[in-house]
């Protein structure tokens, strides 16, 4: 069980989770918006956990609110997480692998 909330002391795009009694930072990476609806299609999350210095945890997140996803939309969502500096952290496409609903 997760829960997440936005504390006005975290700089913008960061989202406090918690779960399996830890909490931790979740940072939007990208978001993705559908051009007519203005709602959010696509989101790419990033959790980092330290203690102690050492990272003891790392997640990366690709969200889509559709219950497939094409080869493109994949390799877009890779494309936008190297770009924001993602891959040495997991995001590369050998890196990482999908869930299916």
């Amino acid at each position: 069980f997760l829960f997440g909330k936005v504390d006005d002391r975290d700089p913008v795009g960061v989202l406090r989770e918690s779960g399996f009694g830890v909490e931790f930072p979740n940072y939007i990476v990208d978001v993705q918006k559908d051009a007519k609806t203005g709602e959010y299609t696509e989101a790419i999350q990033f959790q980092c956990l330290e203690r102690g210095g050492v990272r003891v945890f790392e997640g990366i997140n690709y969200l889509s609110r559709s219950p497939t996803m094409t080869e493109a939309e994949l390799k877009a969502m890779h494309g936008r997480a190297e770009n924001a500096g993602m891959v040495p952290y997991g995001a590369g496409e050998d890196q990482m692998h999908t869930n299916e609903r």
